[in-house]
């Protein structure tokens, strides 16, 4: 929920803080998802060496420490570095839950079923997303509100993922899942 909602709203965003033309606010998009391409593919070859899962538990903590850095942005510049490195994490999570769900699955006949169970939670919370962070945004413009709230459902993302990675292997990190 989180990461798509910063998706949506970067334009708006940087047309609120920073003094940044509405002609180059709708590149900000297009630099994230340019930015996604070696995000899919970098921490996708680390991936099959240190384990999907502890790749995207370091990829949401990363993601984390940007959503709350956007409470202090108020330039162009560092708007976009942040769309460069936020695209990056978002490929990396667009990329690595299908195999993350694959090393978490002890029956291997059952992972296309598990997929889909978890893609229909993904879409419940991508459909009702938007329409909550339009709320706490509201006509006022409480941006403190929606990066918090944004923030939040990251770092609630990167608490299950090490929780089902402890529950899986236990709490050492030496191993790969």
């Amino acid at each position: 929920m989180g990461f798509y909602i910063i998706l949506n709203y970067i334009e708006l965003l940087a047309l609120a803080r920073t003094s940044i033309t509405p002609s180059l606010a709708n590149y900000l998009l297009v630099i994230i998802n340019a930015a996604s391409l070696p995000g899919r593919l970098v921490p996708g070859y680390y991936a099959d060496h240190i384990g999907s899962i502890n790749v995207q538990i370091t990829v949401i903590c990363a993601s984390v420490v940007l959503t709350f850095s956007l409470l202090t942005i108020r330039t162009s510049a560092a708007l976009f570095v942040f769309s460069v490195l936020y695209g990056f994490m978002t490929g990396a999570f667009m990329g690595l839950p299908a195999a993350g769900i694959a090393s978490l699955s002890p029956d291997k006949s059952k992972i296309g079923t598990r997929l889909g169970m978890t893609l229909s939670f993904v879409g419940f919370g991508l459909l009702v997303s938007n329409p909550i962070a339009g709320a706490i945004l509201g006509s006022e413009g409480n941006w403190v509100g929606l990066i918090v709230w944004c923030g939040v459902l990251l770092t609630a993302s990167g608490v299950c993922l090490v929780a089902s990675r402890i529950l899986k292997v236990g709490p050492e990190l030496t191993s790969v899942i």
